[in-house]
């Protein structure tokens, strides 16, 4: 329109009388024709080629945030699958420790690792070696001569390492498919090698999964170890590791969070945009790779468009980034409202945990508190006795009988105390039993009159003794107490039912060679001792938690759930077993196994009983050491009435200062375990230092059963003449295990 009316009005004055057109009018004209046509041309152009920028930037950075998103649900997926691995790891460690190899190796610990491995579709199987490599258990079957000590992961673990290992990928001997290992280090109790338990992962599952979440774009994902080892692979193929100078290898060194890069593929070369992300706390990564080319693919689609209609390719584009935003905003809401759904029951399940410890805690406190009653009320009447006798002993010193009698009793309250101090260490399992041979059948038979009148009259007291029945070797004032104990429990089993039968039971078993038994004992003959009653019985959850120490089904203020704890604890720590059988209805059996005595059960140590009196040494020279000064003054007033010549010292240093400074006659070292600065062990062995086979008498209220203070008591023995005496000991004792150790070594 603007070309016309400028001719027109070109027209127009070229009619007009006496005008003349001069030339650069049609130049002007020409030039705004050009221009309008460079307009015309140009800006469409222009407008086409900012668009087709814009447009190959927005669908970089759109698949470059697909890219993102995806690579972070590949390792989210990884990170729960290992995660289970891991948690399926801890259950089988659990549920071997403490066994055997040959324990071990027996077929319902393959079972069981079958039924673990059965839900597990990522896992191929679960297995179990030992210290040489061999397996012992397996998910599956397997040729028992197969050996994995060429494996990566064992030898790892084999070298000290015990966290969960990822091993690189092998071909499994028994199962023949491709596969990686999720391993532990299994551990005796010193922390010496003792194999290892490992899982064997199928790369498949995996790369099923790559295939269902990546993007639907030609792509590659990878699961890889931190050195670069390729585990899963989709499409399958490609390298078996990554080239350590490869990109890939290098962002992992510069940036091991996570990142974004583009780099070549060094599988077929094409430029590819790359996002990778590690697997939870594991050395592997996730890495999806988009080619370059396929993400610019609607891009060029798109300028195929602008080239046919720019301004309906541009419409497009907009509709298309529109849409594109809108469905990305979608997204982003979606995964933001998924989120926060996550947040809200990890906060749910945080609290509900919180709530379940602070229960547990409370229950605990509970039973301590009741527990810490008991023993506090027994105390208070050891210490009423011993405070009484004692005042009344100094009221009237002058009366000898009445000094000697009050005297007695203070004693008996001190044994009485000694008591309550020694069911303490039982139930800890951190004192020593003191073994002797009982005759089960008259100590049942005596504890049938004492329960009679304790029980009640609603319970009948029924005592079963074999013929013949062959003595035990156990502790009998712990077999007592825990016998009274089950007895009571049986008693309030019963209380619903308005009373029922109470039977005690003795027989003798015998475990053959290479027979498994229920309880765990050891070949060997044995005693069986059975507290067996009629009441109401417990449910199979009840009874899985029945010898948790703290554990009671009884009302609040009725009991600590300590009785068959301590009932569990003395027969494992005096060489038996311990079971328990109920049913709802049908009441309860508690069956103790306790060792058979023998000819030569009385080779024990030398703490497990007092030695004979022995007579009287000529006037023995002896350094006591006791850091407690009212214990140390009594017992060197003891042993200076027996005739002995007793040095004091209240520490280590202090004795070993004597020693540096004298005692040459000296015949015997007497001294407590626990002192501050340097214990008993350690004095002894720094006085043997200066006097070789100086023999030795360690005094404690609690040993311990570390590995340091187990060695230390080794190395007592074996330097010398040593015994171990279990507070509180008096002169006499204390005098009859001096002679012992005096005449084995030729001084008395």
């Amino acid at each position: 329109m603007a070309g016309t009316d400028l001719a027109v009005e070109t027209d127009l004055a070229m009619n007009r009388p006496g005008h003349e057109v001069p030339g650069r009018a049609v130049a002007s004209a020409s030039g705004l024709d050009l221009l309008l046509v460079a307009v015309a041309l140009l800006v469409p152009a222009i407008l086409f080629g900012l668009a087709a920028l814009q447009n190959r930037a927005d669908v970089l950075r759109e698949g470059r945030d697909v890219l993102v998103r995806s690579t972070a649900v590949l390792q989210e997926h990884a990170g729960k699958v290992m995660q289970t691995q891991e948690l399926a790891l801890a259950l089988v460690g659990d549920r071997i420790r403490g066994l055997t190899e040959e324990q071990v190796a027996a077929p319902e610990i393959s079972d069981f690792l079958a039924g673990l491995r059965a839900p597990l579709d990522q896992a191929v199987s679960i297995w179990i070696t030992d210290a040489d490599g061999v397996v012992r258990a397996g998910s599956q079957a397997w040729n028992p001569a197969t050996r994995i000590t060429d494996r990566d992961f064992f030898t790892v673990h084999r070298d000290h390492r015990r966290g969960p290992y990822v091993s690189a990928a092998f071909v499994g001997r028994a199962t023949a498919l491709p596969s990686f290992a999720l391993s532990r280090r299994r551990e005796t109790g010193d922390g010496t090698f003792a194999g290892t338990i490992h899982i064997a992962l199928r790369p498949t599952y995996f790369a099923r999964f790559f295939a269902e979440a990546a993007p639907a774009l030609p792509h590659r994902a990878l699961l890889l170890r931190a050195e670069g080892d390729v585990l899963a692979s989709e499409p399958s193929g490609g390298l078996e590791r990554l080239p350590p100078d490869g990109p890939l290898m290098g962002a992992f060194a510069a940036a091991p969070g996570g990142g974004v890069f583009e780099a070549a593929s060094p599988v077929d070369g094409r430029r590819y945009l790359y996002a990778y992300a590690p697997v939870a706390d594991y050395p592997l990564y996730v890495a999806l790779g988009i080619p370059t080319q396929a993400l610019l693919k609607r891009w060029r689609d798109n300028l195929r468009l602008f080239g046919a209609v720019a301004a309906a390719a541009s419409a497009l584009l907009l509709a298309a980034s529109w849409l594109a935003m809108r469905r990305a905003a979608a997204e982003r809401a979606a995964l933001a409202r998924l989120r926060a759904a996550l947040d809200d029951l990890r906060r749910e399940t945080e609290g509900r945990a919180a709530a379940e410890s602070r229960v547990r805690q409370a229950q605990r406190m509970e039973a301590l508190g009741q527990l810490a009653g008991g023993v506090a009320h027994d105390v208070n009447n050891v210490l009423q006795a011993v405070a009484s006798g004692a005042r009344m002993m100094l009221r009237k010193p002058e009366d000898a009988p009445q000094v000697r009698r009050l005297a007695g009793m203070v004693l008996e309250a001190t044994e009485r105390g000694a008591a309550v101090a020694r069911r303490l260490l039982a139930f800890a399992r951190q004192g020593e039993l003191r073994a002797a041979d009982v005759a089960a059948g008259p100590l049942l038979e005596d504890l049938r009159e004492v329960l009679t009148h304790t029980l009640g009259a609603g319970v009948t007291v029924h005592i079963q003794v074999a013929p013949g029945l062959p003595t035990l070797r156990a502790d009998k004032g712990q077999l007592e107490t825990v016998l009274v104990n089950l007895a009571t429990n049986a008693r309030d089993a019963m209380a619903g039912t308005g009373g029922g039968v109470l039977t005690l039971a003795a027989v003798p078993e015998e475990v053959a060679e290479g027979v498994r038994h229920p309880a765990g004992l050891l070949p060997g003959h044995y005693v069986r001792l059975g507290v067996a009653d009629t009441g109401s019985g417990m449910d199979a959850a009840t009874l899985a938690r029945a010898a948790e120490p703290f554990f009671t089904t009884k009302p609040a203020g009725s009991g600590t759930g300590l009785g068959l704890a301590m009932a569990k604890g003395f027969a494992e720590q005096s060489g038996g077993g311990f079971a328990i059988r109920s049913a709802p209805g049908a009441g309860t059996t508690v069956t103790l196994w306790l060792p058979r005595s023998v000819a030569a059960a009385d080779a024990v140590l030398a703490d497990q009983a007092a030695a004979p009196e022995a007579e009287a040494l000529p006037s023995p020279r002896v350094l006591l050491v006791e850091d407690e000064t009212l214990v140390r003054e009594t017992l060197a007033a003891e042993l200076v009435l027996r005739g002995w010549r007793v040095s004091a010292a209240a520490d280590g240093p202090e004795a070993l200062r004597q020693l540096d400074a004298g005692l040459d006659d000296l015949d015997l070292l007497v001294t407590d375990q626990a002192m501050p600065g340097m214990n008993g062990l350690a004095l002894l062995r720094q006085a043997r230092l200066r006097r070789p086979r100086l023999p030795g008498i360690l005094l404690t209220g609690l040993v311990g059963d570390g590995p340091e203070t187990q060695a230390g008591l080794a190395e007592a023995v074996r330097d010398g003449p040593f015994a171990l005496l279990r507070k509180p000991a008096d002169a006499a004792e204390l005098a009859a295990r001096a002679a012992a150790l005096l005449r084995s070594e030729g001084r008395a």
